[in-house]
């Protein structure tokens, strides 16, 4: 296994060493913070993308119990249905540095339903 990807290691190895090496910012950091820099949190409880998100006012209102509803259908999701929402919402299926919390999801109404 380590011969088949040696020159593909390398390759990540010397780019990650011209870009890290001599950086006071790297030479600070743990090997489980730069783990979660390179890999993202693996905080994927739904609860604390709640908390950490905004409802934005729109002319037209959610329905009563809309976001509830929304919001026990999210948390229900397995890990890979939650991986690829978060690739829907923001375009990469990682959590950010420092959990679900600090993504600052938005929620906002966009229109109203048809009325003939």
């Amino acid at each position: 296994l380590n011969a088949g990807i040696s020159q593909h290691f390398e390759a990540f190895h010397k780019g990650f060493t011209r870009v890290c090496s001599d950086s006071p910012v790297y030479k600070s950091l743990s090997p489980l913070e730069l783990e979660a820099i390179v890999s993202g949190e693996r905080d994927l409880d739904f609860a604390h993308l709640r908390r950490g998100s905004l409802v934005v006012e729109s002319t037209v209102p959610f329905s009563e119990g809309y976001l509830d509803g929304f919001w026990e259908i999210l948390e229900g999701f397995d890990a890979v249905h939650k991986r690829q929402f978060l690739k829907f919402v923001t375009g990469s299926d990682l959590a950010p540095v420092g959990g679900l919390e600090r993504l600052g999801l938005k929620i906002q109404k966009n229109g109203g339903e048809p009325i003939d």
